[in-house]
């Protein structure tokens, strides 16, 4: 006995069914497949170091009992008001989007920092970070009063870092990183000063350069004038194009400014004496 039509038995109503699931189950693993190939969005977290050990990677010591994870893309780890600052420990090479320190007094030792693309300093005093490995461009910001210091220096490879903010960046040790056409990449300084506790701000065979791209931009060597002098033009350039000046600032150190523009000298003149 034929099946009667329209009934379930309908070999073309069956095959339109199968391809609607067919083609729902694709759609739910590309779904699957965004979900799972992507990373999970960046997070802010704030040490409260409750635990007391000073242990980096203890969950407990970070608000909400999760530490930041170990990734390049992801979390900012904050250290604020709401925890006394402290020494902080971190046991092993970690990768990490930022470290803000929003208030001063904060010490971080242990093993190196990678890939930070934000590295943010407040509050009037001092915060110490130990070895840094610049591996992605960044921006980092010092506060005007603040002075961020890099105990044992960073490598940086072959990446640029914009220094801004008005306050002092202090490097103990000339940077290291890779090879290459001296000047491709290195330190671009806006508005702030960078401290290299060396004669030369990059390590022999090391391509980095320092860039004053900014009028008040300043950098300070451990070196003579002369010594200072003779790296202008290679290791030390002039982003805006006014000409650098070097001074002997006293303490084995020299500081290496860019010229005042003229239209700035005659506003200052001017200034001056309306007063």
């Amino acid at each position: 006995r034929p099946p009667a039509i329209g009934s379930s038995m309908n070999p073309m109503k069956g095959t339109t069914n199968a391809r609607r699931v067919g083609r729902t189950g694709v759609i739910a693993g590309l779904l699957l497949v965004a979900v799972w190939g992507h990373p999970a969005p960046a997070t802010l977290v704030v040490w409260d170091g409750s635990e007391g050990d000073g242990d980096f990677t203890n969950a407990l010591n970070w608000v909400g009992d999760v530490a930041p994870r170990n990734t390049d893309y992801q979390d900012t780890a904050i250290f604020n008001a709401t925890a006394t600052p402290s020494t902080v420990n971190l046991p092993s090479a970690r990768s990490i989007v930022g470290l803000d320190f929003q208030t001063a007094g904060w010490t971080l030792t242990g093993a190196s920092w990678s890939n930070l693309r934000t590295l943010s300093s407040a509050g009037t005093g001092t915060n110490i970070v130990n070895y840094l490995n610049a591996f992605a461009d960044a921006t980092w910001t010092v506060q005007s009063g603040n002075t961020l210091v890099l105990a044992t220096g960073f490598y940086e490879r072959n990446k640029n870092i914009t220094l801004t903010g008005g306050g002092e960046l202090i490097s103990t040790a000339a940077v290291g990183g890779y090879s290459g056409t001296v000047g491709a990449w290195g330190m671009h300084l806006l508005d702030a000063t960078y401290r290299v506790d060396a004669a030369n701000p990059y390590n022999t065979g090391c391509a980095g350069a320092v860039f004053l791209d900014h009028l008040l931009a300043t950098l300070q060597l451990r070196t003579s004038v002369a010594g200072a002098q003779a790296l202008i033009g290679s290791r030390i350039v002039d982003g805006v194009g006014s000409g650098l000046q070097v001074e002997d600032i006293g303490g084995g150190y020299v500081e290496i400014t860019t010229v005042p523009e003229p239209v700035s000298s005659a506003l200052m003149l001017g200034a001056a004496l309306l007063l």
